[in-house]
């Protein structure tokens, strides 16, 4: 029996270069959104797994920054119950079921 090998060539991409290099790639693995930023019909792909429910972003705060007053306020406007219930009740399109309530869980 013989074996035939095939040598593959990854190379890493910047993750908005993507899209825009689909077309020079014979495979890419990648978000789904890169996908479709790069117009590749869902036909083509191998596997595009429906996107997780909710993604975990968080907002970051460089150290020697955190007691300026225009942080602070950021801060609190974050944790401001009233989004909080506004993300939870709302039925804007962009937001419902997209951006979620801040939790612990």
């Amino acid at each position: 029996m013989s074996v035939t090998r095939i040598s593959f060539v990854f190379k890493e991409l910047d993750l908005l270069t993507m899209p825009r290099a689909l077309n020079s790639v014979d495979a890419a693995i990648g978000y789904v959104s890169q996908f479709d930023a790069g117009k590749v019909p869902r036909e083509k792909g191998i596997l595009f797994p429906p996107a997780p429910r909710t993604f975990a972003s968080q907002l970051v705060i460089g150290t020697p920054y955190l007691s300026q007053e225009n942080i602070v306020k950021l801060k609190q406007a974050f944790s401001d119950p009233r989004i909080q219930t506004w993300l939870k009740t709302t039925d804007d399109p962009l937001v419902k079921d997209v951006l979620v309530p801040v939790s612990a869980e």
